[in-house]
């Protein structure tokens, strides 16, 4: 099967928009993770909630940044 360019641009630019949710919502969650974790929790609880929190977005975040990798290798080698 070909490929058409208007294909490969657009599944290009899908995959970018994605890798951009990706990167900010990390970037977001690592921010905001003491506000996201519920107050209802005590002390000790909240704090663990927080780092849970934290190592999603770096989750997150790294996905994103490998998404962009994988798109900026594949346009290099095209």
């Amino acid at each position: 099967m070909t490929r058409t360019a208007g294909a490969t641009a657009l599944t290009t630019a899908l995959v970018v928009l994605v890798a951009l949710v990706l990167l900010g919502l990390g970037i977001w969650g690592w921010r905001n993770a003491p506000v996201l974790a519920p107050a209802v929790l005590d002390e000790h609880e909240r704090d663990l909630r927080a780092r849970m929190l934290r190592r999603g977005s770096v989750a997150c975040a790294g996905a994103g940044l490998c998404l962009v990798a994988a798109v900026a290798l594949g346009v290099l080698r095209d």
